[in-house]
């Protein structure tokens, strides 16, 4: 069980231990498949990068001014300087530390709503 599970996550959890203690669990050939979808070519799969298109700019408000960062070839635009990272910039703009796609707003998000939320 993940350590910061959802309320949410931990209902369905209990609920598919229920259905499955009384109507059985996965059948083998179901988990083969779920197994087999996990994987591509032999390898466990891994989400794809994210990746944003040079040139493309983005746009942040911090303490009442407006940041505008352009994404370049290799590294990120800012106030005439390179940086390697979003993060990096997000650093140089706020003093701290932040996660530069979840600072500029680009951090995938779940499509589900939390049944408690």
């Amino acid at each position: 069980m993940p350590r910061h599970a959802s309320r949410a996550f931990l209902v369905r959890a209990v609920a598919y231990g229920i259905q499955a203690e009384v109507y059985g669990g996965l059948d083998a050939e179901t988990l083969r498949l779920l197994k087999k979808a996990g994987q591509a070519k032999g390898k466990p799969s891994r989400p794809q990068p994210r990746r944003l298109s040079k040139g493309t700019k983005l746009f942040r408000e911090w303490h009442g001014e407006t940041h505008e960062v352009l994404v370049l070839e290799k590294g990120f635009a800012w106030r005439g300087r390179t940086y390697p990272s979003l993060t990096a910039v997000a650093r140089a703009i706020t003093g701290t530390n932040w996660n530069g796609w979840a600072f500029f707003g680009l951090k995938r998000r779940s499509t589900e709503t939390p049944a408690d939320g």
